[in-house]
């Protein structure tokens, strides 16, 4: 049996913040954003990530890592599939865990007032958001949000603000930072937790998210 880590990078993300991950397993597939089409939902978004680029054969056991944004996707797509775990990392299970002030927002529509170029741009609020402090990690953020599609980016906010998920699978484990400033730690519930992680704990503290999913793999 071939194990398989499927890996659903975040909103403004892309593949590069796997870099740092050292997964004991058969192999990885990073899965490409693709742009949303016109009325399309987060259901059938999911469906449609899982027909273009999962290539799922008889002798494959796939594992589904999903990270902040990427967390909600994979829960839609494990409802899609067989799969034999579920990670989550700095992300959320249900609607109950969104922070009360996204939805207030959403309620709102307020997303759909903030221009994108301030969300995509590199600044002192952002690397304070994501958890970035040194150079090398600021400029991989910067790059990263540099290249997010705008369109994707306010798509995708409104789908998190109107995510009516209930129901956690058995077979999830979820790992937060207790220093996440996008979805603070009190939010979540039994998740494990990474001292000091931020919202890219996944590029500063990977180390330890390696040696977590690693054991949550064997």
């Amino acid at each position: 049996m071939t194990r398989t880590a499927y890996l659903f990078s975040g909103l403004g993300a892309d593949e590069r913040v796997f870099d740092q991950l050292n997964l004991h397993i058969d192999q990885k597939r990073c899965i490409k954003w693709v742009s949303s089409k016109n009325g399309e939902g987060l259901t059938e978004y999911a469906q449609r990530i899982v027909d273009e680029q999962f290539g799922i054969s008889d002798n494959e056991s796939i594992i589904l890592v999903g990270v902040s944004f990427g967390g909600i996707v994979t829960r839609e797509v494990s409802k899609i599939i067989d799969f034999e775990k579920l990670i989550l990392i700095s992300s959320i299970k249900t609607r109950h865990e969104i922070p009360r002030i996204y939805r207030i927002a959403g309620f709102l529509k307020l997303h759909f007032w903030i221009p994108a170029n301030f969300l995509k741009s590199a600044n002192f609020l952002n690397y304070r958001l994501f958890g970035v402090k040194n150079r090398e990690q600021k400029l991989v953020l910067k790059s990263i949000l540099k290249d997010t599609d705008s369109h994707f980016l306010k798509w995708a906010m409104n789908e998190i603000v109107n995510w009516e998920n209930e129901s956690v699978s058995e077979k999830t484990t979820h790992i937060h930072g207790t220093d996440d400033h996008i979805i603070p730690v009190r939010f979540v519930k039994n998740a494990i937790k990474i001292l000091g992680g931020g919202h890219l704990m996944i590029l500063t503290h990977s180390q330890e998210l390696d040696s977590i999913i690693n054991d949550q793999l064997k």
